[in-house]
C-alpha cells in the first residue's frame, strides 16, 4: 500500500495498547515502514516483531475498546464516550498494520468491517447470524445453535436460558419455533450491525482515502467471508502452510517434520493460536486471496548432537 521510509518504533509489551496508540497520534506514521523492537528484548525486526506487536496491540485493543467473545464489535460505555476520538486512530492502526504484515485482526467483526468500509450497517443476514454466534458466550452459542438446527431438542431449562439472553440484549419475548430464526437476525442487526455503527465510522475516518480506494472499497460481502475463513488457523490449513526448505530430507529430518505436523493436528483452537504466534508473531495465517500468501518454512539444523527445527 505505497509505503515509504523506516521508521524505528520501541513499544514495551506492559503498555502495548497505549504506546501504539500514542505513536499513531502522528498521521504520517500510515506512510513509513516501521521497524518495531520491544523495550528491553533482544532481537531484530525481519518481519516477525512487527506482526506480535501488532497482535498483541489488537488483543489489548479487543479487550479495551470492543465487546464481544470470538467475534468483536466496538463499544464503549457511556461514562466512557469522551474516548472516541481514539477511533480515527485505530482505523490507522488496522489500515497500517495490514499494509505492512498482510495480516488481518480476525476477531474483528466481519459485519463491522462492512460498516467502516461503507459506512452502513451490514444487511447480509447469513453473515450477521453467523457473526451473532460468536459475539455470544460459549453456552449462549450452544444453546442459540441447537435452536437454529431444530428447536424441538430444546429443554425447558435451555428456553428459559435464550429467554434471560434475550432480556440481557433488552428483548423481552418468548423465544419460539417459527420466529426464532428471524429474532436471531434482529438481534444481530441491532448488536452488531446498526448499535457499533457510530464508531465504525469513527474508524473509518482514520482510513487513508488511498488505503480505501486502492484496497478496502474493492473488498466485497463474498471477499470478506473467504478472507476471514482463509485467515482462520485450523490444524489442517497451518500444516499445509509447513513447508520445507529442501527437496531431500534425511531420515531424522523427515520423522522431525512428520512428528511436528502431527503434534499441529493434536492442538485444539486455542493451543493452536499460542502456536502461531510463537512461530510467525501473528494470531492468525497470513495471506488468502486478497492478501499475500506467506508460507511457514520449516528448516533444519545441527545444535549439538540434536536435531531441531527453525521457522521462518
Amino acid at each position: 500500500m505505497f509505503l515509504g521510509d523506516n521508521k524505528e518504533l520501541t513499544v514495551r509489551r506492559q503498555s502495548i495498547l497505549t504506546d501504539v496508540i500514542q505513536a499513531y497520534e502522528d498521521p504520517q506514521l500510515v506512510g513509513q515502514r516501521l521497524v518495531i523492537r520491544f523495550e528491553g528484548e533482544l532481537g531484530q525486526d525481519a518481519g516477525g516483531l512487527t506482526k506480535d506487536s501488532f497482535s498483541a496491540f489488537w488483543d489489548a485493543a479487543f479487550k479495551t475498546y470492543f465487546v464481544g467473545e470470538r467475534c468483536c464489535v466496538p463499544f464503549l460505555p457511556i461514562h466512557r464516550f469522551s474516548e472516541s476520538s481514539i477511533f480515527p486512530i485505530l482505523g490507522r492502526i488496522l489500515t497500517h498494520g495490514t499494509a505492512l504484515t498482510g495480516v488481518f485482526p480476525i476477531r474483528l467483526c466481519r459485519s463491522s468491517v462492512f460498516s467502516i468500509i461503507h459506512g452502513t450497517p451490514c444487511e447480509d443476514e447469513e453473515m450477521l447470524l453467523s457473526d451473532l454466534l460468536i459475539y455470544l458466550t460459549d453456552f449462549e452459542r450452544q444453546v442459540s445453535k441447537t435452536a437454529l438446527e431444530d428447536f424441538n431438542k430444546l429443554t425447558p431449562r435451555m428456553i428459559n436460558h435464550l429467554t434471560d439472553m434475550f432480556i440481557k440484549f433488552g428483548v423481552s419475548i418468548l423465544p419460539k419455533a417459527d420466529t426464532f430464526r428471524q429474532l436471531m437476525v434482529n438481534l444481530a442487526r441491532s448488536e452488531i450491525a446498526i448499535k457499533p455503527l457510530f464508531l465504525c465510522t469513527q474508524i473509518r475516518q482514520g482510513i487513508l482515502s488511498l488505503h480505501m480506494d486502492s484496497f478496502w472499497s474493492i473488498l466485497t460481502t463474498s471477499d470478506l467471508k473467504t478472507l476471514y475463513q482463509n485467515l482462520n488457523p485450523t490444524p489442517q490449513t497451518v500444516v499445509d502452510k509447513l513447508q520445507r526448505d529442501k527437496e531431500d530430507l534425511r531420515p531424522q529430518e523427515a520423522n522431525t517434520l512428520y512428528y511436528l505436523k502431527d503434534f499441529v493436528y493434536s492442538l485444539n483452537s486455542d493451543d493452536l493460536v499460542l502456536f502461531l504466534v510463537f512461530i510467525t508473531g501473528s494470531d492468525v495465517l497470513t495471506g488468502s486471496d486478497v492478501l499475500p500468501r506467506d508460507d511457514i518454512i520449516v528448516t533444519f539444523t545441527s545444535i549439538l548432537v540434536r536435531e531441531c527445527c527453525v521457522f521462518q
